[in-house]
């Protein structure tokens, strides 16, 4: 069967039912030669890992590719991937029997290693089974490498331990590697030769032994307690399940702030302990582990004597979505005046904040390095698992000042209040965005307060941003 895509026919075989479909790709025939600029990017990059000059490299393929992501189709689960489907090229490169196949975007711009498990250098490869023995406990030999990525690191080698950590803005070539067995994966960053490494806990899933006594744990309620532990710490592969048992919940799992308003029924469910970094987690899940609550009480956090436990709400309540150039919005309402201010960051640096019914907007501006700073602090604190997830306010509590986030990855809201008992990665964002704000000075050819431009004009009531205001003060009332 013949397919036109734009400037490109491609060829698929199939069987008779079409259960079994693949490309059958002529690069012989090819219409659409690999760009000089690709090649150059190819081999450059070849060059430096294989350590043979770029013009000693030939290119030995080169295949049109349509890639599902901005990734290029490859799980790098320490950069966002845009979603939009990416044109470019599968390219094969190779000198003196060594072949290495990268993936690249259309200008080659993108330049991926596809699996670099055969190049890897020995010394790496030797330290990072080394470490999983150590971290897994099981046997080096119970273990292998299934991918490895050549990458450039900054000075923390993409793993971002403590929360504020600040890292050199260094290119350092080197790998991300994955190593799995015994039902354990984990995904280690190295320097080029080994000789740095660190682990990735947040990717990383462990399976030490003795955990099969907790076997019988559905694998949904697994990752569900896990990933609402991960909220409350820094790094999720650290943490791992020491008991569960099975429950019969009352419709408030056993989690009480006013036991009257528990419905009498019998739920089935599990009471999990999870353990690491020195903090102990008590959780009490149904059976699917679609509802999932902190038992408080019963827990230890390190550095956080209480803890606050989140609430999802559902994507009907969520305002609307950023608009197309900004990067981060507040929205508050409350307190004893009770007025609505929006604070939004923007491309460029551009601070504006709209306060009340006026339409008057404030402007302010920090510099590019300073945006691209509190964007990799939300990045590094994974800011996205927040989304959809609330801080109510303590019940009976009056004149608190609510506030709702968003960002390019999500939205969430919270209760101004005791902030310190926030999960420890929430309260970087917050000081970091408070660090922001402080920063940002009046732009003299702007003016201190000016009129809405005609794209900032106020807009209908069902227009952005009083939609945003007519949400969060409906979301505010229902919690008195």
């Amino acid at each position: 069967m013949d397919v036109r895509a734009g400037n490109r026919e491609l060829t698929y075989r199939t069987n008779s039912d079409g259960s079994t479909v693949y490309l059958e790709t002529d690069t012989s025939n090819n219409p659409n030669p690999l760009p000089q600029g690709v090649a150059d990017a190819v081999k450059r990059e070849a060059a430096q890992l294989l350590g043979t000059p770029g013009n000693e490299l030939e290119i030995l393929d080169a295949r049109p590719q349509t890639w599902p992501n901005g990734c290029l189709g490859l799980e790098l689960p320490d950069r966002v991937c845009t979603q939009a489907l990416v044109e470019g090229w599968l390219v094969t490169v190779g000198a003196n029997d060594q072949k290495l196949v990268y993936r690249t975007d259309e200008r080659g711009d993108t330049v991926l290693l596809d699996n670099g498990v055969d190049v890897l250098p020995a010394s790496v490869r030797e330290a990072v089974l080394d470490a999983a023995a150590r971290d897994t406990g099981f046997p080096e030999n119970s273990l292998r490498i299934t991918r490895a990525v050549s990458r450039l690191w900054d000075g923390c080698l993409g793993v971002y331990a403590n929360p504020g950590q600040l890292c050199n803005e260094v290119g350092i070539p080197g790998w991300q590697v994955t190593v799995e067995g015994r039902n354990s994966l984990l995904v280690y960053h190295t320097n080029q030769d080994g000789s740095d490494l660190l682990l990735n806990g947040d990717v990383s899933r462990f399976n030490r032994p003795g955990a099969e006594e907790n076997s019988e744990l559905p694998e949904a309620v697994v990752k569900a307690v896990l990933n609402a532990a991960a909220r409350q710490t820094v790094q999720a592969a650290r943490l791992r399940i020491t008991a569960a048992q099975r429950r019969a919940w009352d419709g408030c799992l056993g989690i009480y702030s006013d036991r009257r308003a528990c419905p009498e029924i019998a739920i089935s469910g599990w009471r999990v302990t999870v353990e690491g970094q020195d903090n102990v987690l008590v959780y009490h899940a149904n059976g699917d582990g679609s509802d999932v609550r902190l038992n408080v009480p019963e827990s230890r956090l390190q550095g956080n004597s209480s803890a606050i436990e989140p609430i999802s709400f559902s994507p009907r309540e969520s305002p609307p979505p950023l608009p197309r150039d900004a990067i981060f919005r507040a929205v508050s309402a409350g307190g004893i005046t009770g007025d609505v201010r929006e604070i939004m960051l923007w491309e460029g640096g551009k601070i504006t904040t709209r306060t009340g019914q006026s339409g008057r907007i404030q402007t302010r501006w920090v510099s590019p390095q300073q945006v691209q700073k509190f964007q990799q602090v939300l990045g590094q604190q994974r800011f996205s698992q927040y989304d959809r997830l609330s801080f109510p306010p303590p019940t009976g509590s009056a004149d608190i000042i609510e506030v709702a986030l968003s960002s390019r990855q999500g939205v969430m809201r919270y209760a101004d209040y005791e902030t310190q008992q926030f999960p420890q990665p929430l309260q970087v964002v917050l000081n970091s965005w408070q660090e922001l704000l402080n920063s940002a000075e009046e732009n003299p050819s702007v003016g201190e307060v000016q009129s809405p431009t005609s794209s900032e004009k106020r807009p209908q009531r069902e227009g952005y941003p009083w939609a945003v205001e007519r949400f969060i003060l409906q979301w505010f009332g229902s919690f008195f």
